[in-house]
């Protein structure tokens, strides 16, 4: 566990990243990540899990790496093609938490839970590419470019 607020720090460094405050489990709260954008800053929950940690991580880096480069490096316009209105309200129950574990089956989603919102769907699509270290090919023709505009957005924030 303590490998990854180290591994969170390096990545968010390797971005130019604003830095975040990495908060330490809490046993009250149930979700694995989760990042928060309020007046003191980007935050992120560190929590145990069974699944992988580092992706979860960079789910959580991704939605910090949108906020921070959105209308820069991250045309809003294209998000909005690709990805669809920001703006929606957020998810929230059951399928919210569960989806987050299940491979998608939607044309056009990585994974179940990229499907509950535009800001999931680009976090999902970052901690891919980003788990992966370069674009993978999908045979489906949304996800990759998807993935090839996030890639291309990565390497431009990495200068």
């Amino acid at each position: 566990m303590s490998q990854i607020p180290r591994f969170i720090r390096n990545v968010i460094k390797e971005l130019n990243l604003p830095s975040v405050t990495i908060l330490p489990p809490n046993p009250f709260v149930t979700s694995f990540y989760h990042a928060d954008y309020k007046d003191e800053g980007p935050t992120i929950h560190v929590r145990r899990c069974a699944i992988d940690p580092r992706k979860l991580a960079l789910h959580e880096i991704g939605h910090h790496f949108f906020e921070t480069y959105i209308g820069t490096i991250i045309p809003r316009a294209t998000v909005r093609r690709l990805f669809g209105n920001m703006s929606e309200e957020m998810p929230s129950g059951l399928f919210a938490g569960i989806s987050r574990f299940l491979p998608g089956d939607i044309e056009g989603y990585i994974t179940m839970y990229a499907q509950t919102h535009p800001e999931e769907d680009f976090a999902e699509i970052f901690a891919e590419v980003m788990n992966e270290g370069e674009p993978l090919d999908y045979e489906d023709d949304i996800i990759n470019e998807k993935i090839e505009f996030v890639w291309e957005c990565i390497q431009k924030a990495r200068g």
